[in-house]
This record gives C-alpha cells, sequence and structure tokens, in this order.
C-alpha cells in the first residue's frame, strides 16, 4: 500500500492510574476519516504482539481483544476528525507497556506508538478507639504525595512513614502508613474522610 498520511501521537508517554480508565492517543494527520478504515491497536511485549482492539468499517467489526474483553473502546465520535484514540478501562499494573496505533484503508497505511505507564494507590481508612489511620500502596516512578489536614485538629496526625519495597521485584513499590488522632474530632467530617480515601493532600 501507498503511504499518503500519517499518524500522530499528541503524548508519546501516557500515565494510567491503577483502576481507572486512560487513553492512548492516536490521531490521523489529516484530520479526516479515510474511506473503508480499519484501526488495530496492539501490545508489543518483548518479541510477541498481543492484539488490544481491532476495528473494521466493513464489515462493522470492532471487538477488543482476547485478553480485554469489556475494557477497550475506540472513541468513535471522533472518527470524523481523525480521532482514532483507545480507551483502556480498569486500568491494572500488568497494562504497562508500548501499545501500536495501526490505521489502514485501501490506498495507505500507518502506524504510531505510545508507551503506557502505571502508576496506583491501594488506599485503605480505618479507624480505632483513638485514631483514624491511613494506609497506601504506590505503583510508579515517584513515591505517594503526603496526606496532609491540619484545619481544626488540636492534635494532627503522625508524620507519614514510606517503605521501598522489599526483594527488588517492584523497584518502585512505595507504602504510606499515617494516623490522625483524636477520632472525636474526625466526627462530622465525610468530606474529610472521601477526601483521604481519594488519597488527597488538604493544605487548610
Amino acid at each position: 500500500m501507498q503511504q499518503y498520511e500519517s499518524l500522530f501521537i499528541s503524548s508519546p508517554t501516557v500515565t494510567g492510574i491503577v483502576g481507572q480508565d486512560v487513553v492512548l492517543p492516536c490521531h490521523i494527520s489529516t484530520g479526516t476519516q479515510p474511506a473503508n478504515m480499519e484501526v488495530q491497536w496492539k501490545k508489543i511485549i518483548q518479541a510477541a504482539i498481543e492484539t488490544v482492539h481491532e476495528y473494521r468499517a466493513n464489515p462493522g467489526q470492532d471487538v477488543p481483544g482476547q485478553k480485554y474483553q469489556g475494557r477497550t473502546a475506540l472513541l468513535k465520535d471522533g472518527f470524523t476528525s481523525g480521532n482514532v484514540s483507545l480507551k483502556l478501562k480498569n486500568v491494572q499494573p500488568a497494562d504497562e507497556g508500548t501499545y501500536s496505533c495501526i490505521v489502514k484503508s485501501n490506498e495507505w497505511s500507518a502506524d504510531a506508538a505510545t508507551e503506557l505507564k502505571i502508576a496506583g494507590w491501594g488506599l485503605k481508612v480505618g479507624r480505632n478507639h483513638s485514631a483514624l489511620w491511613i494506609s497506601s500502596a504506590h505503583q510508579g516512578p515517584w513515591g505517594p504525595a503526603p496526606l496532609t489536614y491540619t484545619r481544626g485538629l488540636s492534635r494532627p496526625y503522625l508524620a507519614p512513614e514510606y517503605r521501598q519495597s522489599e526483594g527488588g521485584l517492584k523497584p518502585f513499590l512505595f507504602s504510606i502508613l499515617a494516623q490522625i488522632r483524636g477520632t472525636r474530632e474526625l466526627r462530622n467530617r465525610p468530606s474529610l474522610l472521601r477526601a483521604l480515601s481519594m488519597g488527597l493532600s488538604i493544605l487548610q
């Protein structure tokens, strides 16, 4: 096939959060949808290639790869403007890697690649008679941001403790543990509990 158009990736590297959705960007340079377009998204795993999602205008095929059932979707409302980006749902650590976007039509073909990096929170919030505690696991090329709350508390929580994982299998896996003393002060503070459960930093 002769290549008349090309693809471009707006973000060569994309960061996904474990449990959330992420969009892998891919656009046709002319900003138009070619006739009889085919779109393939594949994951490159060392020497192997894994099908993530396939779309064919004729005969109307739009299916995820075997390992991605229920987790992928093309943003079809962007097809007319050349947007063939892929939404990957419920991101998992194993999704990290290189993804190839391949577009074909009757007269041309092109491909481009993007890298998906994974970061994530596995946060737990609990309480006992004297304290609210927060523990979290974080995977990514940086440690988790401190959880901080100062407004209206006579005794602030203990400083977060960071621990890097042992064994070297996950060199960027950290954990965080913090406690807020004075559970009575935290009653009727649902917004604080929601914020902590989302891993946010509140500096008010």
